[in-house]
């Protein structure tokens, strides 16, 4: 399988946070990286991103 058929996958290894801590991780995540090209094919989103 391509490298690019998972490009911008987010790997949440803590599966009890809520969903608006979920987007709020991912919304810092994408302000960190403006360019996606920048963000790693497989970003592990953690409670750090808060």
């Amino acid at each position: 399988m391509p490298i690019d058929s998972h490009s911008g996958v987010f790997y949440v290894p803590d599966q009890s946070l809520p969903p608006h801590e979920l987007y709020h991780i991912i919304q810092r995540v994408i302000e960190a990286f403006p360019n996606p090209e920048a963000i790693d094919t497989v970003t592990d989103i953690t409670t750090d991103w808060l």
